[in-house]
């Protein structure tokens, strides 16, 4: 019965050539314009999910000191218990690791590769060293030693390429190297490329940095392992492997919050400092998403009913043809297989035609200056294209054929043949 639909569907299109033209022609817009307009709206929803997923997507987490304490680490008299007990000032009223406004105890950086390697939750995490300390001319400096390597590290927690307004930024193992921040270098009448003292050791000023406001800020800033061995030298017993920040990269921040929990539980007693503003963030792309899923349904609609105005137009002309074939005997079974058969064959030509065409006008205008976001094609995405429209063509003709179809074929012969 299929086949004998199929071909008596093809002799009835290359005996109507004009109208079957006309209707292919009035499908193969629709599809184009279905394509092209979805299309925006997927890409224009990627541009703003990459933005808004980024948004606020860095948080801290220190273990605050107990209060009274001038020691940083929690103390402990048993050192095989806490073997950062040592791990103290040698001059703990004037200097102490710390993250605002309170004196941290320290976290072993076999935790900050615990909370890295959880990649579902987690783009990266770094351990951060934040140090005060009381110089030999009696001023307070602030040090942050940070991973010039590591993202979670320079992409905006603590300092990132962009914040440098003179000089160079600093590179992964360069030891002697600092950037000072740009109010410190002002009161402190430091200049790029001088040595600026800091204890008993120089460091070249590589850069001056402006780095607003941010979480873990420093007045002068230097290669963790650099910063490591500067602290080691303030305090009672050597620096082991232990940090007291950890910069986390959440992957979206739609999961920051199921992120931040589960930190909590992996360090015990810990606080979260954070941006507030991933919360609405989040919210948005929740809209933008149900937004971006009604208006492709109207598209969807919209389509099926220009096409469903071809299918009408096309049968209304062939009103008493039907009317024939029913007289002769044709079934309405008969009648419907054969129209939804012309209306298959016509949609998958102006689906191939029709997404083909809009995926060479989106390549070949210059949307990206027109609409201010990127388009990134690629043969992968432009052949999902072709699928979508290939598909949304089927779907939709088959859609807009049934209703004509069934008219035709519920139509009584006689009044079929008055027509």
């Amino acid at each position: 019965m299929i086949s004998d639909a199929l071909t008596c569907a093809v002799r009835e299109l290359r005996r109507r050539k004009v109208r079957t033209a006309i209707t292919i022609m009035g499908n193969l817009l629709a599809v184009m314009a279905m394509v092209i307009l979805a299309s925006l709206l997927v890409y224009s929803r990627s541009s703003k999910d990459t933005v808004l997923n980024n948004l606020g997507t860095h948080f801290l987490a220190y273990i605050p000191a107990p209060a009274g304490m001038n020691t940083t680490p929690r103390p402990n008299a048993d050192k095989a218990e806490d073997p950062t007990a040592g791990m103290v000032p040698k001059d703990p009223e004037n200097e102490c690791f710390f993250s605002d406004p309170a004196r941290n105890s320290l976290i072993p950086l076999a935790a900050v590769a615990q909370i890295n390697a959880n990649k579902s939750l987690v783009l990266s995490a770094s351990g951060f060293l934040l140090y005060r300390l009381k110089d030999v001319d009696g001023e307070f400096v602030t040090i942050g030693g940070f991973d010039p390597a590591n993202p979670a590290a320079v992409n905006g927690a603590s300092l990132q390429q962009s914040d440098i307004i003179s000089g160079n930024f600093i590179q992964p193992g360069q030891k002697g190297l600092c950037l000072l921040e740009e109010g410190f270098a002002l009161v402190r009448q430091a200049h790029l490329g001088e040595n600026f003292p800091i204890g008993e050791k120089l460091y070249k000023i590589a850069g001056i940095v402006r780095p607003g406001i941010r979480p873990a800020k420093a007045d002068v800033y230097m290669d963790r392992e650099a910063a490591h061995e500067l602290i080691s030298t303030r305090l009672r017993q050597p620096l082991g492997p232990y940090v007291n920040i950890v910069i986390v990269e959440v992957a979206s921040s739609e999961i920051q919050t199921k992120t931040v929990s589960w930190v909590k539980t992996l360090i015990p007693g810990c606080m979260i400092d954070t941006y507030a503003c991933y919360e609405p963030a989040a919210k948005v792309m929740n809209m933008g998403r149900q937004s971006m899923g009604i208006l492709l349904i109207i598209i969807f609609a919209g389509t099926i009913l220009l096409m469903s105005r071809t299918h009408w137009t096309a049968i209304n002309e062939r009103w008493r043809e039907i009317g024939i074939l029913k007289a002769i005997g044709w079934t309405n079974g008969q009648v419907v297989s054969q129209i939804m058969m012309e209306a298959l064959l016509q949609s998958a030509i102006a689906g191939l035609l029709g997404g083909l065409t809009g995926v060479l006008v989106l390549a070949s205008l210059p949307l990206q200056g027109f609409l201010g976001f990127d388009i990134l094609f690629s043969p992968r995405n432009s052949l999902h294209m072709l699928i979508v429209g290939l598909l949304l063509s089927l779907i939709s003709g088959l859609l807009s054929a049934a209703a004509p179809a069934l008219a035709a074929a519920r139509q009584n012969p006689t009044v079929s043949l008055r027509h």
